[in-house]
């Protein structure tokens, strides 16, 4: 019950910090620590659930607007409850939400109630998927210190979305324990997924400046 009131007290703060009234239909747990899948590498995930129809027809700007305020505040607030860290997200009403264990913070109830089960994992595969990925990821690092911006912006910006479609493809057909879910997660440990949208930014700002014969940067 303590930590419940402190979810819902960080959820309402974000709310109250954004420049909109917003009707809450939801606040949730979800993810690892709303399971028995958990870890000292796991987050308390906070999906914050409004219907994006009432801010706007442009669902895409509205979502836009969403993720911008729950990044800054995930930046700039290092939230932890009993030693894990506090995520926030902003979950539309219709999202398709693919969980074993889901539980409703506002209404004190479990969604999906998390069942401890046995799992054969398959390592190699988890082991061989995860390398992969981390040598493109290297590949697009090269790419970005050899100032090819352009190269490494699009190829950063590919590898996010096929590891993207990878995970939800592995969730929806294997559940938490699918190999692809798994080499997301050694992928996210390892600090690559970090340093991928690291690639991004860097290659973007790149491609955005101009220097000139001065030495004076330039950025348009």
């Amino acid at each position: 019950p303590l930590i419940r009131q402190y979810m819902m007290k960080i959820a309402m703060d974000f709310i109250d910090s954004l420049d909109l009234e917003i009707k809450v239909i939801d606040v949730k747990l979800t993810g690892s620590i709303a399971n028995y899948n958990w870890s000292k590498f796991s987050d308390v995930d906070l999906h914050i659930v409004v219907d994006m129809s009432e801010y706007g027809e442009d669902e895409e700007l509205v979502r836009g607007y969403f993720d911008g305020k729950r990044i800054a505040w995930n930046q700039n607030h290092n939230i932890k409850l009993a030693g894990y860290d506090v995520e926030l997200y902003i979950e539309g009403v219709d999202d398709v939400h693919i969980a074993t264990g889901m539980y409703s913070v506002l209404n004190d109830d479990w969604i999906v109630k998390p069942k401890r089960e046995q799992h054969e994992i398959e390592e190699d595969l988890v082991k061989q998927k995860a390398a992969y990925l981390m040598d493109l990821v290297d590949a697009a690092e090269l790419m970005l210190s050899r100032e090819d911006y352009r190269a490494a912006h699009a190829m950063a910006e590919k590898l996010k979305e096929k590891i993207r479609n990878m995970r939800k493809c592995g969730l929806e057909q294997g559940g938490a324990y699918s190999p692809e879910n798994l080499a997301f997660k050694v992928l996210r440990r390892n600090g690559y997924l970090a340093s991928l949208s690291d690639v991004k930014n860097r290659a973007y700002d790149g491609m955005r400046t101009y220097k000139s014969g001065g030495g004076i940067v330039v950025r348009v």
